[in-house]
């Protein structure tokens, strides 16, 4: 194992660079989350309405939306928390570009991510209403406390979502503080 002496100094602009490199991972990660939600649970949907033998799997769509949206949510307070702190490397570096660079985050980038996250709520509503709709009736005994437990579901996964964006606003809103590499 190398010594402290023989360890080659970590810029500020190389931690940026890699924050700025996962930022970019987890946006392409939450997005293959959002793609894969809908593409399984039109499946599922699709699969309990054409199939009178799998007439129930509809119901496991619930259980599907809390997961990916509390993984969302989880994404979500990250890419902000990597955020704040790639302000404070700049406010660091620069303090004059900290404001042109806060501007952009905050006036430029807000557009498309508020679109994002609209169009996040959407699709899980619609789906989660298609799911919990398309359920045959009347349920009775296992099948009736799996169809509540996957409506309760449904209903956290909304509550995940929007925790995560009032979370991110929340560590948005926030002032660099200084920092010391």
């Amino acid at each position: 194992m190398p010594s402290e002496e023989s360890r080659p100094a970590i810029a500020s602009n190389d931690i940026y660079r890699d924050i700025g490199r996962e930022i970019a991972t987890r946006l392409q990660l939450r997005t293959q989350i959002l793609f894969g939600f809908v593409t399984v649970s039109s499946t599922l949907i699709a699969t309990s309405l054409a199939q009178p033998a799998f007439n129930y799997l509809d119901i496991s769509v619930g259980f599907l939306a809390f997961f990916t949206g509390a993984l969302s949510a989880h994404h979500e307070i990250i890419m902000a928390n990597l955020k704040l702190y790639q302000k404070m490397l700049i406010e660091d570096a620069n303090p004059r570009l900290a404001s042109s660079w806060m501007h952009f985050q905050t006036e430029k980038l807000v557009q498309g991510q508020r679109l994002s996250d609209w169009t996040q709520l959407f699709l899980y509503l619609v789906l989660g209403i298609a799911a919990l709709s398309a359920t045959s009736f009347p349920l009775a005994g296992l099948k009736q406390i799996f169809f509540w437990m996957s409506a309760t579901c449904f209903g956290l996964s909304l509550v995940c979502i929007i925790y995560g964006w009032k979370k991110r606003k929340k560590i948005d809103l926030q002032q660099p503080q200084p920092i010391s590499i």
